[in-house]
């Protein structure tokens, strides 16, 4: 009888609908491709795609622990329970497999989230020569980065229409499914008007982004940013900092924290340092739970509950 409500798909197929999927429902496209990095691997480990067994599940987290980092294992992790949460809501598998999946193990040590001084920010911000077309976008860029705490993919798909008259920034937050709202410093506006003006006059192409490349073109990716930042921090930060992110690259292990994602760390430690409410934090990074700025910030839960109880053990 179930089986009369079992809509019949090729592995091939169901990867590429979930990743359609995924993309209708504002996901990144680094996310996405991580997704179906993910279950092309763990198809590896199975006879059926859409109808594994636990055993299949035992064997891939066998191997997995051996191999991977727990946060990095945790990604994996999610992306196998959407995937099969997906396949039964939309009755392409007769039962949910995503139960037996493991849910995202907590990470007891926290390691200390590195960002840049105010020294540090200095120095990377005046490495490009602004008096070139190429070197004040750059620069622009990474002020603007630091100031809002945008993401890689959120600073290459900004349009004119994003930046507001009042002195706010508007981001549209894959995660919310909504705009988020950051402000920006009188000199960071009109940083980015006089870059409008030379962007119309000298690179005329009719493209509402606001950042281009020299040949007013979209950038491809974030991996784009990656690059162009991570030559400042060689120049301004000294040559093993630019190094290290290159050796990692090249042997395939994803770009940590060094270079653009460092200008969003910057920003949250910076505001928090300065005063500012963590929950203001939170809506100005553009994350759904207030647990996630704090695990950004190295805020540890249990350090906070030890904390709290020995103000109540001394009353």
């Amino acid at each position: 009888m179930l089986k009369s409500h079992y809509r019949k798909i090729s592995d091939k197929d169901a990867l590429l609908l979930f990743d359609k999927y995924q993309q209708r429902i504002g996901r990144s496209n680094s996310t996405r491709r991580g997704y179906q990095s993910h279950l092309v691997y763990w198809s590896t480990f199975v006879d059926d795609l859409l109808h594994p067994s636990r055993n299949d599940l035992h064997r891939w987290l066998a191997d997995r622990r051996c191999q991977i980092s727990q946060s990095s294992l945790n990604g994996q992790l999610s992306a196998l329970r959407q995937f099969y949460r997906w396949l039964y809501e939309f009755k392409y598998c007769v039962s949910d497999f995503s139960p037996y999946i493991p849910k995202p193990g907590r990470i007891k040590r926290l390691a200390e989230p590195r960002h840049l001084t105010p020294f540090e920010l200095g120095c990377l911000l005046a490495a490009p020569d602004m008096t070139t077309l190429v070197g004040f976008r750059d620069h622009v860029m990474m002020r603007l980065m630091y100031e809002t705490g945008l993401k890689s993919y959120e600073l290459i798909t900004l349009t004119f229409y994003s930046i507001e008259e009042i002195g706010f920034i508007r981001i549209y937050t894959a995660g919310l499914r909504d705009f988020r709202y950051v402000p920006i410093s009188e000199e960071m506006s009109n940083l980015i008007k006089i870059w409008v003006d030379i962007r119309r006059t000298t690179i005329p192409r009719r493209i509402d982004i606001l950042f281009v490349t020299n040949k007013g073109k979209p950038f491809s990716s974030s991996n784009s940013i990656w690059i162009i930042v991570n030559r400042y921090v060689q120049a301004a930060l000294g040559l093993r900092r630019g190094y290290d992110t290159l050796l990692r690259t090249h042997k395939n292990v994803p770009w940590s924290h060094e270079s653009p994602h460092l200008f969003r760390a910057s920003f949250a430690h910076h505001l928090l340092q300065s005063g500012c409410d963590l929950i203001a934090v939170r809506d100005m990074m553009g994350h759904v739970d207030v647990k996630t700025t704090m695990t950004y910030l190295g805020i540890d839960l249990d350090y906070i509950k030890q904390e709290h109880a020995k103000l109540f053990m001394n009353c």
